[in-house]
Parts: structure tokens; C-alpha cells; sequence
């Protein structure tokens, strides 16, 4: 009864300092790694983690790569080549601009961070004369999502994910082991988020 009380009030905690951390993320968005440094301190002060777990996971090697990413990503973005390449987009057909939009965004960001991508096209979707800019959002949005699960470097989730099947001593996911399953559940969403769009044109 002792522990299940104990346990109770652990859980309770838990909860607390999850909500804390969301609504000091909401209160002070400037500043979030000052939120999650105390959100850190309180849970090695309450031992939900011990100091091995914070090393360990500074320097988890799927964080490291996810960071790298986002930094090359970030990089290619101030260089001219994405503009040049989405500013080819709108042209044509309405229905052909679409495919290649969606079809554009989903392969890169199976490479590079999907925020970089949709960061470099909505200008170029907001501006296009061709298709109404509120119709686009939504489904660029998906497949920008979706786009990230082809690949092993194409989310973060996926590269957790990898890290701590690492740590349960397993081999490495191969860089192809998600395509099939995201490439299934991209064009399914894709078909369903523009079937409307496509019955209009």
C-alpha cells in the first residue's frame, strides 16, 4: 500500500512537472532552453533522472546527427538553389503544379529538415497566381510530414527511434528501411487531402 502510495505521488509529479514545462514553453518562448535547464534541475532534484541519463543523452549520436541536419539544412537554405527550384513550381496546369508541389516537398524533406522546406516554399506558394494559396497550406504541411518518414535522416522521430534500438544492442536501421511504409502512407494522405482540390479543377 506504501509503494503504491509512493508510486501515486511520484506519477502526480511527473505530471506537474510535465505541465510546468508547457505552459513555462507558452510563457516564455524566448528563452526555452532556460525552461527545459530547470525542467532538467527539478527532475535530477526529484530522481526521475540520474546525471548518467543527462550525459548520455547529450551526446546521443541520433540527437547529434538530428542537430547536424538541421544546421545543413538551415545553411542550403540561404542559398539560392530551393528559390530557383520552387519558383518553377506554378506553372502549367493547376493539377500538375500541385503534384509537383507536394510530390517536390515530400522527397526533400526526406533528405533535409521538413521546417527548412516549408520555410523556403510558402512565399512561393503565397504569391502564386495560379491556385489558391489556403488550399495549398494544409496539404504542403502533410507532405511535408509524411515526406520525413521515407528515410532514417528524414525525421527525428525515426532517428531516436534508431538510436535507442542502438541501445538495446541491435544493428542500425539501414537509411531505406522506412521508404515502403512512408512512401503507402504518403500517397494515401496526399490522395485524400487533395481529392477535394483535384474534383475541383
Amino acid at each position: 500500500m506504501h509503494l503504491g502510495l509512493f508510486m501515486t505521488i511520484q506519477q502526480w509529479l511527473m505530471i506537474a512537472v510535465f505541465v510546468s514545462t508547457f505552459v513555462g514553453l507558452l510563457k516564455y518562448q524566448q528563452v526555452p532552453e532556460r525552461v527545459f535547464s530547470i525542467t532538467i534541475l527539478i527532475c535530477l532534484a526529484l530522481s526521475f533522472v540520474s546525471v548518467d541519463d543527462i550525459l548520455a543523452n547529450a551526446v546521443n549520436p541520433g540527437l547529434v546527427t538530428l542537430i547536424l541536419l538541421v544546421l545543413c539544412s538551415f545553411s542550403f537554405e540561404r542559398t539560392s538553389i530551393l528559390r530557383r527550384l520552387s519558383s518553377s513550381v506554378f506553372n502549367g496546369s493547376k493539377i500538375k503544379s500541385m503534384l509537383r508541389l507536394f510530390i517536390g516537398t515530400a522527397f526533400a524533406s526526406a533528405l533535409m529538415s521538413n521546417t527548412a522546406v516549408v520555410a523556403t516554399l510558402i512565399n512561393t506558394v503565397k504569391s502564386n497566381k495560379l491556385i489558391n494559396a489556403g488550399k495549398l497550406l494544409l496539404p504542403l504541411s502533410y507532405a511535408a510530414i509524411l515526406g520525413g518518414t521515407l528515410t532514417l535522416i528524414g525525421t527525428s522521430t525515426n532517428l531516436i527511434v534508431n538510436s535507442m534500438w542502438i541501445e538495446q544492442g541491435q544493428t542500425s536501421l539501414h537509411f531505406f528501411d522506412f521508404t515502403l511504409i512512408g512512401l503507402s502512407a504518403l500517397v494515401i494522405c496526399l490522395f485524400f487531402s487533395n481529392v477535394k482540390n483535384f474534383g475541383n479543377h
